[in-house]
């Protein structure tokens, strides 16, 4: 509900009374997410590494046997062999990214990085970063829990000294606001592959071309809340001056027929593309395409992290990523459009409805 304060406040209190360790790590986790969300960075990130922790519920639990970099000095990376390997969802693999250089320039040219992703992410982090060693991390479920292991950076190669979760890196190199960097971009996306996407783009019609997402694959009871259903869209959808481009993964047909069907709207499908698998062609997509709207999810970050612009809906003006600010300190390209509170998608929608008619205004009196 926004009192930020108050959720610490309150997180402190029921630590005094935590029965067992699992319950003491979900009360952590939750009171560092709250430490970042009120812009204690120095703090969160600290307290952020209970999610590591093995009596944390949801944890990945990480298979690598060197010693783990906890982030509080940067200068133990210097000369060293370095194992950054992604951690939780995609979304957060490509945010997380946002550190890298400089992790890279903490090592320095006497050293070694060697970075572990998704396995869809290889061409885009090896385009942005062509002297680092990017392979795929692996991954299981077993007895309920995650694991992962990082062998195709550590197998049959000489010996690395220390590894870390991606996350890590921002308690080194994003403990305020201002170490966050001004550019646009931290990935690279490919420039044949942008140049090929607006030729495609320009056949869709004159109007503005804009990306459209309105869902996530991963729809837990708990993460509904922060995704609106397809019709709460219309508003944005009626834009007059628009050309709607689909970056929606997964079965989305029945929606684009019933938005043809009841709206009288056409959303091109980009041809010749997996929206879900190929990962390098969404993001060059994004960049390509005049603006992307949609929640916050793998694509949207993906687009924001080549440089392309996103308008993001949400559910609450609150969210830990923002980091205590009104925006999203990972992503100059990205504005934020909230509801007053869970389930008030109507604002939101009535203001990226206004802002995209502000932009077909200025694309036609260019």
């Amino acid at each position: 509900v926004g009192d930020v304060d108050g959720s610490i406040a309150a997180f402190d209190k029921a630590l005094d009374y935590a029965a067992n360790p699992k319950d003491q790590a979900i009360m952590r986790h939750g009171r560092a997410l709250s430490y970042l969300g009120a812009g204690d960075l120095e703090r969160g990130w600290a307290e952020y590494a209970v999610r590591l922790d093995p009596h944390y519920k949801d944890a990945t639990l990480f298979e690598i046997d060197l010693p783990r970099w906890d982030g509080a000095d940067p200068a133990a990376l210097e000369g060293k062999t370095v194992i950054m390997v992604g951690e939780q969802g995609l979304g957060d693999e490509v945010m997380f990214m946002n550190a890298a250089r400089d992790v890279i320039e903490a090592i320095g040219p006497d050293g070694e990085l060697r970075i572990a992703c998704e396995k869809r992410l290889i061409p885009l982090i090896q385009r942005s970063f062509p002297d680092v060693m990017v392979r795929a991390h692996a991954s299981a479920r077993l007895e309920g829990r995650d694991w992962r292991v990082a062998e195709t950076v550590i197998r049959d190669l000489p010996p690395a000294d220390l590894w870390f979760p991606m996350g890590n890196a921002c308690r080194a190199f994003r403990s305020e606001l201002a170490n966050f960097p001004d550019e646009t971009s931290f990935l690279t996306a490919d420039p044949e592959q942008v140049a090929h996407w607006r030729d495609v783009l320009a056949g869709f019609g004159p109007g503005l071309k804009v990306g459209l997402l309105w869902k996530s694959l991963k729809m837990t009871a708990r993460r509904q809340k922060y995704f609106s259903a397809f019709e709460t869209w219309r508003p944005v959808l009626e834009t007059p001056g628009i050309e709607l481009v689909n970056l929606q993964y997964g079965e989305v047909e029945e929606d684009i027929a019933r938005a043809e069907r009841e709206f009288g709207l056409t959303i091109h499908q980009p041809p010749e593309i997996d929206l879900k698998m190929d990962l390098d062609g969404v993001a060059a997509l994004g960049k390509a395409l005049d603006v992307v709207i949609g929640p916050m999810n793998a694509t949207v970050n993906l687009t924001c992290a080549v440089g392309g612009e996103a308008l993001v809906a949400t559910p609450t003006a609150h969210g830990w990523a923002k980091l205590g600010s009104d925006r999203l300190p990972w992503y100059p390209g990205a504005k934020l459009y909230h509801g007053t509170q869970f389930g008030d998608w109507k604002t939101p929608m009535q203001a990226i409805a206004a802002e995209l008619a502000g932009r077909v205004k200025q694309a036609r009196a260019a």
